[in-house]
């Protein structure tokens, strides 16, 4: 696809048949991409090469966000979880965003590349501004550079790293040093490794959380979609820099204690290494009750029960349609062992989620029993927390 003042020149492999609706919401994504690049791409313009990243992080961040309005929040999220997982994966060996821009005429995969990170960063960002200044998100920054660009303050409509930067700050009211220095002009994605347990005597849940970057630093094999970018590259004598140092930020740790009640708890990672001791509300007691027992009496007697329990009703049931003995032998369905059941009924808490409020562009590996993320599964609403345990949270790893 090209851009070109008021008119943008698309591929006529976007056209697709009426009974044929798999391409609708990519190609939409598309289309709505080519109108925010008449904004940002075309009206506005990077200043140098290496500015080119915040021109395609803006016009994206502009389609998610009108994406979000037409589609919802759901889709919203689960796109951008999607997207970030891109990264953390092509993220390997590579430039930064920032230098990425003196490096797009080696291979088209770049500029892909750089589209993907730079719309996610600026969506991350959007969330830590919108927790440490209310309202001043993103969205605010961005009318506020096309009003400069209309009125003539941002010259020649060129946006450079440097002004985004200061306007970031400004709006904000936070300093962002950090930020840009490490997902800006830092490359890579963190890998976090978090173990947890619960202190009885100190009634507090001591986590420790390692980060790396370096066990990444392996290219990955070659493979069809990256064999010519790697061979240019070689070709060009491009070579990644070094990984950045750990990354720093806020991260917000959200802990559904026995009582059903979510606490959010936001710690500073500093180091590779944090250690943190995370204080328990509820009064701590034995949860003495059977799960699955009760599971079985909601869905059998839950409907004479009235009030509360017809919630609990709807929540025990949900997904709960192989109940016959055919249908357990057919799926080699098994209840809890006893022995389970006994950790079960101990535990201090339903299950932890890491980074609930979507602040970091990386993979975290929770060392989590199994039937916590069978918990996270029946009752967080979150469509990121449901795909988390769709995805690696029921194998298991306790």
């Amino acid at each position: 696809m090209t851009h070109t003042a008021s008119l943008s020149i698309c591929s006529t492999r976007l056209l697709f048949p009426e009974d044929i609706i798999e391409p609708l919401d990519a190609n939409t994504r598309v289309l709505v991409h080519a109108l925010a690049t008449q904004w940002v791409g075309v009206n506005v313009i990077p200043k140098e090469a290496r500015d080119m990243w915040a021109i395609t992080g803006i016009s994206g961040f502009m389609r998610d966000t009108f994406m979000r309005k037409l589609a919802g929040n759901n889709e919203y999220r689960y796109q951008q979880k999607l997207a970030s997982e891109q990264v953390f994966e092509q993220d390997v060996e590579r430039y930064s965003i920032h230098q990425l821009g003196a490096q797009l005429d080696i291979d088209p995969s770049e500029y892909d590349f750089m589209t993907l990170k730079s719309a996610v960063v600026l969506f991350i960002l959007d969330r830590r501004l919108t927790k440490a200044s209310g309202a001043a998100g993103v969205a605010r920054i961005i009318t506020r550079l096309l009003l400069n660009a209309k009125t003539g303050d941002l010259q020649n409509g060129e946006l450079s790293t440097d002004w985004f930067h200061r306007l970031c700050e400004k709006l904000g009211h936070t300093k962002l040093d950090a930020f840009f220095r490490q997902w800006v002009y830092g490359a890579g994605c963190p890998l976090f490794k978090v173990n947890q347990r619960f202190n009885k005597k100190k009634l507090v849940v001591e986590m420790n959380i390692y980060q790396t970057q370096r066990e990444r630093k392996i290219k990955p094999e070659l493979q069809p979609s990256n064999f010519m970018r790697e061979a240019k590259e070689q070709v060009s004598e491009v070579w990644a820099p070094e990984v950045s140092d750990p990354f720093t930020g806020p991260m917000t740790i959200r802990i559904h204690e026995a009582d059903g009640t979510p606490y959010e708890h936001i710690v500073e990672i500093k180091d590779t290494h944090t250690k943190i001791e995370i204080p328990y509300n509820t009064k701590y007691k034995r949860l003495k009750r059977s799960k699955r027992a009760k599971e079985r009496a909601m869905a059998t007697n839950g409907m004479e029960l009235g009030g509360e329990a017809e919630n609990d009703v709807l929540l025990y049931c949900l997904g709960d349609v192989l109940q016959s003995e055919d249908e357990v032998k057919d799926w080699r369905l098994v209840d809890w062992g006893k022995e389970e059941e006994d950790r079960m009924g101990q535990e201090s808490y339903e299950w932890i989620r890491m980074d609930a409020d979507f602040e970091w562009i990386g993979k975290i590996d929770l060392i989590m029993p199994i039937y916590m993320y069978v918990s996270q599964l029946q009752q967080d609403r979150d469509v990121v927390a449901q795909y988390e345990v769709s995805s690696c949270g029921l194998c298991p790893s306790g």
